[in-house]
C-alpha cells in the first residue's frame, strides 16, 4: 500500500467503527485520566446493578472495560491500580448488600484475574498488602474461594 491508499483506509475505519475513532482520538491526545474516569462510571454503574433487590452485576462487562482500559497502552501499575479500585468497590458492595452468588462468583474471578496480571507484570509482591486488604475486607463467601484461589497460585519467582 502506498500512502495515500493507507490515509484512505485510516479515515474510512475512523468513519466507520466508534471503537477505532475512539482509539485514535486517544492515541493522539492520550489523557489517561479522563478515560479512567469514563470507564469508571461504566464500571460503577454495573456493579451496583440489581435484579430481585441483589447485586447482580455482570462481571463479563466489567472485565471488557478493564480489557479496554489496558488495550489502550496504559502502563501496567496504572492497569492494577485500576483493577484493584474496581475489586474494592466490589467487595464493599457485597459486604453491604445482599449479592447473587454470581456476584460472588465475579469478585473471586476478577480477584483472580487482578493477581494473574500483577504477577504477569512483576507486580504481585508489591502488591501483596493490597491482596491481603481485599481479602481481609471480603466477605466470607468470597474470602474462601479467593483463599483458595491464592493456595492454588504460583507467583512468578
Amino acid at each position: 500500500m502506498d500512502a495515500d491508499q493507507l490515509r484512505e483506509l485510516i479515515l474510512d475505519v475512523y468513519s466507520a467503527r466508534k471503537e477505532a475513532k475512539e482509539y485514535f482520538e486517544f492515541f493522539l491526545d492520550p489523557d489517561v485520566d479522563k478515560l479512567r474516569d469514563k470507564l469508571w462510571t461504566v464500571i460503577e454503574k454495573e456493579l451496583n446493578r440489581t435484579k430481585r433487590r441483589q447485586l447482580a452485576a455482570r462481571f463479563s462487562h466489567i472485565t471488557a472495560q478493564l480489557k479496554y482500559f489496558e488495550s489502550m497502552g496504559i502502563d501496567a501499575e496504572r492497569v492494577l491500580g485500576f483493577m484493584l479500585r474496581t475489586l474494592t468497590l466490589a467487595v464493599f458492595l457485597e459486604c453491604r448488600f445482599y449479592a447473587a452468588p454470581s456476584y460472588v462468583n465475579g469478585i473471586v474471578r476478577l480477584f483472580g484475574q487482578t493477581v494473574k496480571y500483577a504477577d504477569a507484570h512483576l507486580l504481585f509482591a508489591q502488591n501483596v498488602e493490597n491482596f491481603n486488604t481485599l481479602l481481609r475486607d471480603a466477605s466470607p463467601q468470597a474470602a474462601v474461594g479467593m483463599r483458595e484461589f491464592l493456595a492454588s497460585f504460583k507467583p512468578k519467582p
